[in-house]
């Protein structure tokens, strides 16, 4: 672990925080004008190509240094500047939610257009801020000349993509001091509770195809067999830990009642969210 020792004074380094955060005011147009260009361009978990470029370019132009793809991801990238100890990660978000699309400055549903993607959680915002504190540290280190690394990680598919998991797998934050991020919220605070440990599944039902009306005893309906584990995991409800959280979508059984038994197959996306504790989820 890096120890650092600040040679300067209190006051000193207050005035230098404050001369760095001035960055931040001087690029308020620039890093707005990204924000509502990621807006403007939602792109789901592995999607975001225009997203991660104009982050990418955005950096680049300020003297970043990028690499692009990373960590065997096409829409992951890290953009670095200055040397040496401490280095310190910032992590930005930038895909959107499907079917969340809104008309920008209403503060009321109101889809730009109906079913489409957009930035229901803000992450036009979470990479931008990410991308301003970058900035931040950048002017730091030029200021002072002290020693010293800021990295951006441009991280995708944060939203069912689980794509900081791979980044992990491979070794992207292994070598840093410190890493931090932060999220859209009502309120300006520090976060250091612990989030829920999330895993997502999908499972596929195979069932038998037989005519409704004319032999219905010789199908097995795949959506029944979905129907029933839905069934299941809502009793399991009452016997796990009390912030164990399940949910699910049904994602393919969209069929007329009279075709039902000819439906071979249904499938299930179910989200388990808990503290990562391996007995949350014992059962007999």
């Amino acid at each position: 672990m890096y120890i650092y020792s600040c040679p300067h004074s209190v006051s000193a380094v207050l005035k230098l925080a404050l001369e760095a955060l001035h960055t931040i005011d001087q690029e308020a147009d620039a890093l707005c004008g990204l924000s509502d260009a990621i807006w403007d361009n939602p792109e789901l978990c592995y999607q975001e190509t225009v997203s991660s470029a104009l982050q990418r370019s955005f950096l680049e132009e300020r003297g970043f240094h990028v690499d692009s793809p990373a960590f065997g991801i096409p829409t992951a990238f890290t953009a670095t500047f200055g040397s040496g100890n401490p280095k310190i990660g910032i992590l930005g978000e930038f895909d959107a939610l499907s079917c969340m699309s809104q008309v920008a400055d209403v503060a009321e549903e109101r889809p730009l257009e109906e079913g489409a993607s957009g930035h229901g959680c803000g992450h036009n915002l979470l990479g931008t801020a990410a991308v301003g504190a970058a900035l931040a540290v950048k002017r730091y280190l030029e200021e002072t000349g002290e020693s010293g690394t800021v990295v951006y990680f441009g991280c995708p598919a944060e939203e069912n993509g689980s794509g900081k998991a791979f980044m992990a797998r491979e070794g992207a934050f292994s070598d840093l001091d410190c890493a931090l991020t932060w999220h859209p919220g009502s309120l300006n605070k520090i976060y250091s509770d612990s989030s829920l440990a999330n895993v997502m599944t999908l499972y596929h039902f195979k069932g038998k195809s037989a005519h409704a009306a004319a032999a219905p005893e010789c199908g097995r309906s795949a959506l029944d067999a979905v129907e029933l584990m839905n069934i299941g995991v809502n009793f399991l409800r009452e016997h796990v830990v009390q912030e164990a959280r399940m949910h699910y979508a049904i994602t393919n059984a969209v069929c007329p009642p009279m075709w039902s038994r000819r439906k071979p197959m249904s499938c299930i996306w179910c989200g388990f969210q808990t503290w990562s504790n391996s007995a949350s989820y014992r059962s007999g």
